[in-house]
């Protein structure tokens, strides 16, 4: 039985060339100018264009050669987009409505139909999110608005703890399903649910070999246990500013502050002039810092430019490499980068002791260490 908040009046026809269907769907509030559109996504690469779409009647239809499992998104217009699931073999039917595309109700697979649970999850957690608003509204301009806002915001805690043991319980019970895939990412990242991470992944792996998003994710865990407190630091060797090779392997015996940015970077930019400051400070007593630009000139020309630019602009004197190609450098792969700024602080026996220090936080342990 449908869910009132997928619900959706089947109204007609539409229609792509192509005679057999892997997706089709109702559409409400649609025109006859409406068009939609199709892309697969791939982790850490731009969308793939796959067709588009006219809605003719109020139904929609397309035909997609996937050759194993892939995520895709449909959309309007870039803010109003669905995410589905479709795997070989797979005919999917959804019920949308163009006002919010991204709450829907499918069927046709336990793939499509795993995900709609999901969704389910996040609708019922919206609900209760809107209703605190309503409540919080009211209470505005009177005498108990501070009281019922701390009220509020202890419901609004024990809703997305609910929200977070609905999705875990999704994810365990529904380990062989590519939709807990897209949970995982829902629920949190690796650092925090490594083990759900990994189980998960293992048991996907079974069945969608070589698959680009489990594959995916299985590096991020290998880079992270690589980088764990604890762990020797994997070794790299990447060009500095001057075209000459730098390894890590030959700063064995000073301490080393790993610290990858970039010139766009604006926290990066803003954390610089502490390094500056710590490395003056420290570096007599063996601290060396590398830094890893993740400026990538197959995006611009200049970013080569905007690299050396910010080094001097920023009195930047430690040591600068970089192989240019932004989130595809090897070492922001080994080393599990996502986000930058990103530091690993390395004992000197290349042994990491500390990850993403800033700050406060960077002083106070390199003052543990040196003073």
């Amino acid at each position: 039985m449908k869910k009132p908040i997928f619900y959706l009046i089947a109204l007609s026809i539409i229609s792509c060339s192509q005679p057999t269907k892997t997706i089709e769907g109702n559409l409400a509030n649609a025109s006859e100018e409406t068009t939609l559109y199709l892309e697969e996504l791939f982790p850490e690469l731009n969308p793939v264009f796959v067709d588009s779409c006219e809605v003719r009647n109020g139904r929609f239809s397309f035909n997609v050669d996937e050759q194993s499992v892939g995520i895709y998104k449909l959309y309007h217009k870039p803010n109003n987009f669905a995410i589905l699931i479709l795997k070989n073999g797979d005919k999917i039917n959804l019920d949308m409505d163009l006002e919010n595309l991204s709450i829907y109700y499918g069927n046709g697979s336990v793939e499509i139909e795993g995900y709609v649970k999901i969704l389910n999850i996040f609708y019922d957690t919206k609900l209760k999110e809107d209703s605190l608003k309503m409540v919080y509204q009211k209470a505005e301009g009177t005498p108990e608005q501070e009281i019922i806002k701390e009220r509020i915001m202890i419901k609004y805690n024990e809703i997305m703890l609910y929200q977070k043991s609905k999705i875990e319980d999704f994810i365990m019970n529904n380990g062989d399903n590519f939709a807990s895939i897209l949970a995982l990412i829902n629920l949190g990242n690796i650092d925090e649910y490594y083990n759900l991470y990994k189980s998960t992944t293992d048991t996907l792996e079974k069945y969608y070999l070589e698959n680009n998003w489990v594959s995916n994710i299985k590096e991020e865990l290998i880079a992270k246990e690589a980088t764990s407190i604890g762990a020797i630091a994997p070794e790299f060797t990447i060009n500095d500013t001057k075209g000459n090779p730098v390894s890590l392997s030959s700063f064995r015996g000073q301490y080393v502050l790993i610290d990858f940015w970039a010139s766009w970077c604006k926290p990066c930019r803003d954390a610089n002039p502490n390094l500056v400051r710590l490395y003056q400070q420290y570096k007599p007593q063996g601290l060396e810092i590398i830094g890893i630009s993740l400026d990538d000139t197959t995006r611009s020309i200049n970013e080569r430019n905007n690299w050396l630019n910010a080094i001097e602009s920023d009195n930047i004197n430690w040591i600068q490499v970089s192989d240019l190609i932004g989130d595809q450098s090897e070492a922001a792969k080994l080393y599990g980068v996502k986000s930058i700024p990103s530091t690993f602080l390395l004992n000197k026996e290349g042994m990491i002791i500390a990850k993403d220090l800033n700050g406060t936080l960077l002083n106070q342990k390199l003052s543990e260490i040196f003073e």
